[in-house]
Formats: C-alpha cells, sequence, structure tokens
C-alpha cells in the first residue's frame, strides 16, 4: 500500500507544506503510526489529534494531515493543510476504492459474529487469491475509511466489517465499501438502548445492502430472527444467496448424518466440513463464509478446507493455557477468553459451547455485565439463569451493576463471587481455582474484565 503527495492533494484539496514523499501506510493513532506511514489528526468530542502531531513524527511518519498549519513543527516536517481532516479521511478512501477496479469487495454486519464470520471470510478466500481485512475491530465509518486507505491494489479480495450504534450509520459506510456481495449475519438484542425494538435494529442492519451494484449479491441468514422483515427488502434485490443451518431450501445449507459428520450443500456441491474450535453456533460462520465464496461464482471446496484450519481471533472465545502466579504456584487451568463483547444471544451461545466441551477439572463462569441493552438491561440479565443452570457450569462469578440480581438469583452452590468491579473478583477467583479448571470469562468490552484476563494469564 502506497500512497504519495500527489494522491493525497487530489483526494483532499489539501496544501502541501514541506517536501514531497511517499507513504507506507495510514494511521489515525499515533500508537498505530509505523515508519514511513502518514498521521490524520482527527478532531474528536473527548481528543484532538493536533495535539500528537510531534509525538507521529516521532514514531517515523513521514507527513501529517491537519487542519491547522503546526507551527511548533520544522520546515522538514511535511504537513498537509486541509479544511477538515475527518472529511479528508474519507475522501482518501473514496478515492482509494475507485483505484481498487479488479478487488472484489465484502462487506458484513449483523448483532453477532461479525468479527468471527469476517475472520473466517477471510480464511476461506486465501486458497483463491490475496486478501486484505482489518487487523483491529475497525467497523466505523472512520474505521472502514482508514482499512479503505491501507487495502493493497494487487488485493483479489477485501472483507470488511461493518458495525453501528445509532440509526443511520450503516448506510454511509456501505456506500464508502460499495461492496460485490453484502452479508447480514443475525439479528439480536445488541444496541437496543437506541432503537425502539429489534425490528428496528433487523432495518438498519439492513441497509448493508444498499451499497451493492445491479450485479451485487445479497447474502443473509435464513434462520435469523425478524427475516419476515429483512425477506421484502432482500427481494428487490437482482441477485440474492441464502443460507440456513436447518432449512435445506436454503441456497447454502448444513446437513448432519447419523455418524455426527457436518456437511455444506449447495446446488452443486456437498462438501464434509470440520472445524477445530468447538461451539455449534460456529457453523453458522462457517455457512455465511461459504455463502459468500458461493456469490462470488467460486467452487466451495476449497474454501470448506481452509476452514478447517480456522481459530478463533482474541476475545471471542479462544482457549488459553493459563498458570497463576499468586497463592498458587503452578496451578493451571484452560481459559475461554470471550470478553470483548457480550450480548444475550452470544451469551447463550458461549454458556452451549461451554456445556459441550470437556473439562480436565470444575467448569467455571465468570460473567461481566452486558451492556447497550437500553431500560429492559436487568430482565435481559436475569433471563440469563436457566442457561446458566442448563450449561452446567460448578461456579459462577460475576461484576457489574447489572449482574449483581442475576447473581442472587443463582442457586446456592453455584455462587462464587460478585463484585463491583472486574479487577476486584481475581483474589477471590484465585482462591476458588482449582487445578485442570475450565473458566469461561464472558463480559461486554466497557467492563474491563480485560484486565481480569491479563491478570490470569500473567504467566504462561
Amino acid at each position: 500500500m502506497k500512497w504519495n503527495q500527489a494522491d493525497i492533494l487530489a483526494a483532499t484539496h489539501g496544501r502541501l507544506h514541506g517536501h514531497d514523499f511517499v507513504a507506507n501506510d495510514v494511521a489515525i493513532h499515533t500508537d498505530h503510526v509505523k515508519k514511513g506511514g502518514i498521521y490524520i489528526a482527527l478532531k474528536g468530542e473527548k481528543s484532538d489529534g493536533h495535539l500528537h502531531v510531534e509525538k507521529a513524527f516521532e514514531r517515523g511518519a513521514v507527513a501529517v494531515i491537519v487542519e491547522e498549519l503546526q507551527k511548533s513543527l520544522s520546515s522538514t516536517q511535511t504537513q498537509i493543510v486541509v479544511r477538515d481532516s475527518m472529511k479528508a479521511l474519507v475522501d482518501m478512501a473514496k478515492w482509494r476504492r475507485l483505484e481498487l477496479k479488479n478487488t472484489k469487495f465484502i462487506a458484513l454486519t449483523g448483532s453477532v459474529g461479525k468479527t468471527t464470520t469476517r475472520m473466517m471470510i477471510a480464511k476461506a478466500l486465501e486458497s483463491y487469491g490475496s486478501v486484505f481485512t482489518s487487523q483491529q475491530n475497525y467497523n466505523t465509518l472512520i474505521g472502514v475509511s482508514v482499512d479503505m486507505c491501507r487495502c493493497p491494489l494487487g488485493a483479489n479480495f477485501a472483507v470488511f466489517e461493518v458495525g453501528m450504534n445509532k440509526p443511520g450509520e450503516i448506510d454511509p459506510i456501505t456506500q464508502l465499501i460499495k461492496p460485490d456481495v453484502a452479508l447480514l449475519t443475525t439479528i439480536a438484542e445488541n444496541h437496543i438502548e437506541y432503537f425502539e425494538s429489534i425490528e428496528g435494529i433487523a432495518y438498519e442492519k439492513s441497509q448493508i445492502f444498499n451499497g451493492l451494484s445491479s450485479k451485487g449479491v445479497a447474502v443473509f441468514n435464513l434462520d435469523m430472527p425478524c427475516l419476515n422483515l429483512v425477506a421484502p427488502l432482500v427481494q428487490r434485490l437482482n441477485n440474492r444467496i441464502c443460507f440456513s443451518r436447518h432449512n435445506s431450501r436454503a441456497d447454502v445449507f448444513l446437513e448432519q448424518t447419523t455418524d455426527g459428520k457436518k456437511y455444506i450443500n449447495t446446488n452443486e456441491e456437498e462438501c464434509e466440513i470440520t472445524l477445530n474450535e468447538i461451539g455449534d453456533h460456529l457453523y453458522s460462520n462457517a455457512l455465511a463464509a461459504i455463502s459468500v465464496i458461493c456469490a462470488l461464482g467460486l467452487k466451495i471446496e476449497t474454501g470448506v478446507k481452509s476452514l478447517r484450519s480456522f481459530y478463533l481471533p482474541k476475545g471471542r472465545g479462544e482457549v488459553k493455557l493459563a498458570q497463576s502466579v499468586l497463592g498458587k504456584n503452578g496451578m493451571t487451568i484452560d481459559l475461554i477468553d470471550d470478553c470483548y463483547n457480550a450480548s444475550f444471544t452470544s451469551t447463550q451461545a458461549a454458556l452451549k459451547r461451554l456445556k459441550n466441551m470437556q473439562s480436565r477439572g470444575r467448569k467455571i463462569l465468570v460473567f461481566g455485565d452486558m451492556l447497550e441493552l437500553g431500560k429492559e438491561s436487568q430482565e435481559w440479565h436475569l433471563k440469563l439463569l436457566p442457561e446458566i443452570i442448563d450449561a452446567e457450569v460448578n461456579k459462577v462469578f460475576c461484576c457489574g451493576a447489572f449482574s449483581e440480581k442475576l447473581f442472587q438469583a443463582l442457586p446456592d452452590n453455584l455462587k462464587g463471587s460478585w463484585c463491583h468491579k472486574s479487577i476486584d473478583l481475581h483474589p477471590v477467583l484465585l482462591e476458588s481455582l482449582r487445578e485442570g479448571d475450565m473458566v469461561l470469562v464472558k463480559a461486554s468490552n466497557g467492563t474491563n474484565m480485560r484486565a481480569l484476563i491479563d491478570l490470569l494469564i500473567m504467566e504462561k
């Protein structure tokens, strides 16, 4: 990926102050600046990137994009001055998108499983050509714009995740990506505090299809809630593919034989699929990935084989061997790191996965609040009670305000401890753990459960 100043000036209509340059990367955070990259100083509600331009040069930036000429910089430190740095970033992304004429673009959204599905799609496509996808969880207009600017001109495929918190956020992102394939994975209660109903979420997520061209393909999940709302929107499109774990009338569906083998079926192919990762819900992600393969007009066998070596990304349910170093030296546990995000649906899936996993010892749930569930947050947490009992866990530890009543409602034999903050769980959890325990840590990112994870794996 390269950017020269002529293209940047043409895209942004900025003014060059300094020397000519060629940049090899684009960053909006100084911590992400690479040697030879360009730093774009954005103004946000809580921070101003202009305060960090000197740090960007210290980290090796060849130039910065700013809204005001930074007089503290030397004449050897190149600046491009624009009216609006956020608009400049988006304009650069649009410029790069026009250059990527030979790249097939895939955009996906959904309430749960977006990142796992995106990584599965990228994995499945590896055998068909070069694939670009984000290494961070970039799914906002800003993040997608950064990734678009980073996309190599030689990429055969580019896979972008599209997220939203409020109404109106998806359409501008999909209009930027202009995908050849647009995928809607499923609908759930995430972000419902910003919507009147789950139907509102379904409508917003369906805007992913707006950026498709007349030849673009819509891919959707036949098993998802609110299908009756999504289906009429999809029916208007020229090309569409549906997938299902249960319905053999879908274009791509899963079939399980009496001996437990699983097969992905299309109108033309049938391929056995085996995933290294445990979790029945992961087969929905795999079906979505293979449906994208079909939408691109490719034979699925190669992609299915690639998925056999797929592993979950960090914070999405990966299993780690952790060794505690405080109080019980040498004790090891199997730690399931699933603390990047949490909703009722994803927590339900995580608990089912835990139930089906083989453990060397007890099964422990460490649970933090599910956020962005609106006025019914407490009710959503209490709905997890039968799910936890059914998962056959041995002990439950909780943190956060919404989790307190859930903890109180648990049978006494399941109660470990409840704390306000995740970090406060560490000593009581460590005291309770035994050799070989399997510990599922599930929470929304805002609960800072990552700090607890870091303590539990501080020595491997």
